[in-house]
């Protein structure tokens, strides 16, 4: 499918971008090699993504000691940034390269675009909400917060953003181009924009005028330091008046400098903060499950869905609806104690008075897919409920199977609550497993009421020659945890070749089984090359 034009420029001016860039090429074959993918990664921390990852991000990236870690690790930097992981594209990537492909244009000054203060903040925070621009400077009256009058200044550009995330609302930031040549540097100084600053008594404030025509003398560095003349014109105090906002104090600046300084913040930062502990909650209660899926023969698609029981949750009537919700964080960390992914998410439920009742008796789910190598790892997952902020957390151990032998192998069964056929939109596209909607049974337990989902994938068949199709025969049973099953059921006619894998999808009924833990066992034979394979998982039922 043809991708959007502006997605194949980005992608074009990144491989320009590197070849303009010209490393020193050693002699040998083997030394160029391994400088290219040196200055390739380098060059990824260090220009693409230096405004916007974290210092913790920045210190794993360092730790990492080969190239296929670097690569999962700057897959994940990317994914855990995706706004909208239910679309192809990585809409967070392409708008930040756009930024830089912007910068370099707009803000190059001697040095390149994406270096310069305005390029920063623009790259991490996007557009202003409003831009006041003046590219030659010269005549300015003040506003009062900065003391009133005439003067004339050097070119400056003010950007004023609404709100930024992590830094706070309505957000001034003041570039000014005091040394010539279009570099225009950041600054919270109100009187560096001004051109007589340094001209005796030409381009004086309100306060220096009057005190002037008062026969008082005037010094502009107390001006500088932020001292205002008092009304008797005799003695100084601090502070300007009445007329600067608090935004306009020297230690909200100060706040201001710092936060802009950081990388983008971690939207729930307190959820972090649990998991990043050893200190696991249980105030509030919730489940997870984690299944594993082929994609490749080194990645490995890892589906984790989060259960939350509408009856935990808290609800507030406001308007006549019941509103409520969880904010959901994870984290997945490697053998080393490096990040590997992080996912987080608002999960709201808004519910009429006549859905409310019969809503308390389900629950709500989420489902985050990760992508990961083979390999062990750790999972922490932090729940918080909107309304009464109780914050639960679960760990749990990430053993990712290795599918990329050459035999007969399957997925993990995922058991589901529901199997149905589905397309992806905004709300479901993270249960969609090609043209089906599963959703994850987190408990695996079922009452005998209930239909059990059963879904898996078989891989590395072989095909027959004539007719390019596989020969698989399909059986499941079911037996008390600890016994041989009676029974096989064969299930080959519901079994759906993909071309990479084959699939088995199907809803089976427990209205037999007597309340236990029970063993669902999935055995394949593969007719043509006499390979056979089998997988197992644990359900409960209940009365």
């Amino acid at each position: 499918m043809m991708r959007p034009l502006i997605y194949r420029l980005l992608i074009l001016s990144m491989f320009s971008a590197a070849a303009s860039a010209g490393p020193a090429w050693p002699q040998s074959g083997a030394g160029r090699k391994e400088a290219a993918v040196n200055s390739y990664y380098q060059k990824w921390l260090e220009e693409d993504v230096c405004w916007i990852i974290t210092e913790e991000e920045r210190d794993v990236f360092a730790r990492l000691t080969t190239d296929e870690e670097r690569e999962a690790f700057i897959q994940q930097f990317w994914e855990r940034r995706d706004s909208d992981p239910s679309t192809s594209d990585n809409e967070f990537k392409i708008e930040h390269y756009r930024r830089i492909l912007y910068a370099n244009e707009r803000f190059t000054a001697g040095i390149a675009g994406w270096k310069t203060d305005r390029g920063m903040i623009y790259i991490k925070y996007g557009p202003p909400d409003r831009l006041v621009s003046k590219p030659t400077g010269g005549p300015y009256e003040r506003e009062r917060k900065e003391g009133g009058g005439f003067t004339s200044i050097f070119p400056i550009e003010r950007w004023e953003y609404r709100h930024i995330e992590g830094v706070g609302d309505d957000i001034e930031l003041e570039f000014v181009d005091d040394k010539g040549g279009g570099l225009f540097e950041l600054t919270f100084d109100k009187q560096r924009k001004d051109a007589l600053l340094l001209s005796g008594n030409m381009g004086l404030t309100l306060d220096e005028l009057e005190r002037e025509m008062m026969g008082g003398a005037v010094n502009k560095q107390d001006r500088v330091s932020g001292r205002r003349y008092s009304g008797d014109y005799k003695g100084v105090y601090s502070g300007m008046g009445g007329f600067e906002s608090t935004r306009d104090k020297p230690l909200a600046q100060m706040g201001v400098s710092a936060a802009l300084n950081r990388a983008p913040a971690v939207r729930y930062k307190d959820l972090e903060a649990a998991v990043s502990t050893r200190i696991y909650y249980s105030g509030f209660p919730f489940e997870i499950r984690h299944d594993f899926i082929r994609l490749t023969d080194q990645q490995v698609l890892v589906p984790v869905t989060v259960l939350v029981s509408n009856e935990q949750m808290g609800f507030a009537n406001t308007t006549g609806i019941y509103h409520g919700g969880v904010q959901i964080f994870g984290r997945v960390i490697g053998l080393r104690n490096q990040i590997e992914a992080m996912f987080e998410e608002e999960v709201v439920r808004d519910f009429s008075p006549d859905e409310f009742e019969r809503a308390k008796s389900r629950s709500s789910v989420y489902q985050k897919r990760l992508i990961l190598k083979p390999g062990i790892y750790k999972i922490d997952v932090a729940v918080r409920d909107l309304q009464s902020k109780r914050i639960g957390t679960l760990e749990r151990r990430l053993e990712v199977p290795r599918f990329g032998e050459p035999r007969l192998q399957t997925s993990s069964i995922l058991i589901a609550s529901r199997i149905e056929p589905g397309t992806p939109d905004r709300t479901t596209a993270n249960f969609i497993l090609g043209d089906l909607k599963v959703i994850p049974k987190t408990d695996d337990s079922f009452k005998s009421s209930e239909d059990l989902g059963l879904y898996l994938q078989i891989y590395n068949f072989a095909l027959d020659a004539s007719s390019s199709q596989p020969a698989l025969k399909v059986e499941y049973s079911m037996a008390r945890k600890g016994q041989e099953p009676d029974v096989w059921r064969d299930s080959s006619s519901m079994m759906r070749f993909a071309g990479s894998y084959c699939r088995l999808a199907r809803m089976v009924n427990l209205s037999r089984l007597q309340p236990g833990v029970y063993q669902l066992r999935v055995r394949v034979h593969d007719a043509i090359s006499g390979q056979a394979a089998e997988t197992a998982a644990e359900f409960t039922v209940r009365y």
